[in-house]
C-alpha cells in the first residue's frame, strides 16, 4: 500500500513543492514544481496558488515545510549553560528574542532541540518565526489542501542535516547558497547567503563559504543547477532538492515551529496526548488480541466438553440402563454404587446359618435316589449336626452313607465327620458339620 507526503521549501526567491510517494521500501518523487515569488505576492496567496496545481489523483495527508532563513526570525546553534530540558525551554524565548532583530518573545513562535553536550552546558538548535508569517503559511496550505495536516515547520538547513546524516553539503537553489555540516542527522555548523544560482561563480562562492567553515573542497558534496544530488535511489535537482528533504526529514531531530504557535498545546496533558493515544491504541490491540485468544480457547473447551458429555451418556447407558441420565452425575452414581457394593460384601462376609444351609443344600445328593430321610438338622453360624437315614444297597450297606459324607466334604467350605449305624435295611447317619465362611475378598470377587 502506497503513502504520500508533501514537502514544501520556502526559498529566498522561490517556492518549491515535491510529493514523495513510498510503496514498501521504495521511494519516488511523484510530482514536483517550483515557482518564483511574484512581486509583492502575499505568502498565503503564493503558497495556495502553487499547491492548487497538484494533480487531483495525488492527494497528500501530511505536509512538512522547510523555510529559508529569510522567513525565520532566527535559526541558530546556541551553547547554553544548562543541562536539563526544563531549564533550556524556560530560557528559549529570551534567547530567541535576543537573536531576532526588533522582535519580542510574545511575537515569536519558538522551538528548541538539544544537539549535544558541551563542557559548559548544552548545544541547542534554536528556531523562531514571527506568528503572522506562520499563520499565513498555514492559511495558504489549509486553503489549498483542507484535508491535509501540517506536521512540521522547520528550517531548510535542519531538514538537510537530518536527511544528509553525516558529511558536508553545499546547495545552491532559489537565489540562495547553503552549506551544512551534518553529524548523525544534526547540524554542527551551517551558513546561508544570497546567491545568483545562474552565475558561473556560484560553485566558487559555495567553496569559499565551506572554506570559511574549515571544510576542504574534497570533503564537500555540491548540488548546483547543472549538478544534481543523489540521495539513495533518488536523483534530486537543486531547484526542488530542499522540498524533497523537507518531506524526508527526521522530525525528532529538527526543531518544529508548530510547537511554538499560539494554538499549540501548553498543558502537560495536551503535550503527552500523542504518546497516551499511542499507548491506548496499543492497549486496545492487546485487549482485542487477548479477547480473540480467549474466545478461541473457550470455543475449543466447549467442543471438548460436548465430547465428554457424549462419552458420559454412553457410559451411563452401559452402567445404569434402568436409570434416567443426569448430566455430570456419572461419577457420583458410580461412587454410590461402589459404596453399596462394599457394604453388601462386608455384610455377606459375616458367618450366617442361612449361608451354611445354602452350602449344605448344594452338596446333598438326590434324596429320592438314595432313599434318604432327614431326621434332624441343627445349624449355627460356624457348624452343626445332622441326623438322617439312608437305604442300604448291594453288598456294602454303608455305601450310601459314605457317599453322603463324601458329597458334603467335596464342598470347599464344609467339613463332615459321620458315624454310621446299620439297622436292617437302613443306616442311621449322625454327621458333625463344620462351616468355613468366605473371606471379604472372596465375597467381593463373587459379587463382581
Amino acid at each position: 500500500m502506497s503513502h504520500r507526503r508533501l514537502g514544501i521549501a520556502l526559498g529566498r526567491h522561490e517556492l518549491a513543492v515535491a510529493i514523495l510517494e513510498g510503496r514498501g521500501r521504495s521511494l519516488t518523487v511523484a510530482w514536483h514544481k517550483a515557482e518564483r515569488w511574484a512581486a509583492h505576492d502575499p505568502l498565503a496567496a503564493g503558497v495556495r496558488r502553487l499547491l492548487e496545481q497538484i494533480p487531483k489523483d495525488l492527494p497528500c495527508r501530511e505536509v512538512r515545510v522547510a523555510c529559508s532563513p529569510r522567513w525565520l526570525a532566527c535559526a541558530d546553534l546556541v551553547d547554553v549553560p544548562y543541562r536539563s530540558e526544563a531549564q533550556i525551554e524556560a530560557v528559549a524565548g529570551s534567547l530567541a528574542e535576543g537573536r531576532s532583530a526588533g522582535e519580542s518573545a510574545e511575537d515569536l513562535a519558538v522551538d528548541v532541540v538539544r544537539v549535544g553536550v558541551t563542557k559548559e552546558g548544552t548545544l541547542v538548535n534554536l528556531h523562531a518565526i514571527r506568528h503572522p508569517i506562520l499563520d499565513q503559511l498555514r492559511a495558504g496550505i489549509q486553503a489549498a489542501l483542507p484535508s491535509a495536516q501540517i506536521t512540521t515547520v522547520t528550517s531548510t538547513w535542519a531538514a538537510v542535516a537530518s536527511c544528509f546524516s553525516t558529511g558536508v553539503l553545499a546547495l545552491a537553489a532559489a537565489g540562495e547558497g547553503l552549506v551544512v555540516v551534518a553529524d548523525h542527522g544534526a547540524a554542527k555548523a551551517w551558513r546561508a547567503f544570497p546567491l545568483d544560482t545562474a552565475s558561473p561563480d556560484a560553485r566558487s562562492t559555495l567553496l569559499a563559504a565551506a572554506d570559511g567553515l574549515g571544510i576542504a573542497a574534497s570533503d564537500l558534496t555540491v548540488c548546483l543547477h547543472e549538478q544534481p544530488l543523489r540521495h539513495g535511489a533518488l536523483e534530486l535537482e537543486a531547484r526542488y532538492a530542499t522540498a524533497v528533504m523537507a518531506a524526508l526529514c527526521e522530525t525528532k531531530a529538527c526543531p518544529n515551529l508548530l510547537r511554538g504557535s499560539k494554538d499549540a498545546p501548553r498543558g502537560l496533558l495536551t503535550q503527552v496526548r500523542a504518546p497516551l493515544t499511542a499507548v491506548a491504541l496499543a492497549a486496545t490491540l492487546l485487549l482485542a488480541a487477548s479477547a480473540f485468544l480467549f474466545h478461541a480457547r473457550a470455543k475449543g473447551c466447549a467442543l471438548r466438553l460436548q465430547d465428554v458429555e457424549t462419552s458420559e451418556k454412553v457410559l451411563w447407558e452401559q452402567a445404569f440402563p434402568c436409570k434416567a441420565y443426569r448430566q455430570g452425575s456419572l461419577t457420583k452414581e458410580w461412587e454410590a454404587t461402589e459404596q453399596l457394593r462394599q457394604k453388601n460384601a462386608e455384610v455377606n462376609g459375616f458367618p450366617s446359618a442361612l449361608a451354611f444351609w445354602s452350602e449344605i443344600g448344594q452338596a446333598l445328593p438326590n434324596a429320592d435316589q438314595m432313599g434318604m430321610t432327614l431326621e434332624a438338622l441343627q445349624l449355627g453360624p460356624e457348624g452343626g449336626r445332622m441326623t438322617a437315614k439312608v437305604e442300604t444297597h448291594g453288598n456294602d450297606p454303608l455305601s450310601q452313607a459314605a457317599h453322603l459324607e463324601h458329597a458334603l466334604n467335596a464342598r470347599e467350605r464344609l467339613s463332615a465327620r459321620g458315624e454310621f449305624e446299620a439297622k436292617d435295611k437302613e443306616v442311621l447317619v449322625r454327621m458333625r458339620l463344620d462351616y468355613r465362611p468366605a473371606t471379604a475378598s472372596q465375597v467381593e470377587l463373587r459379587t463382581r
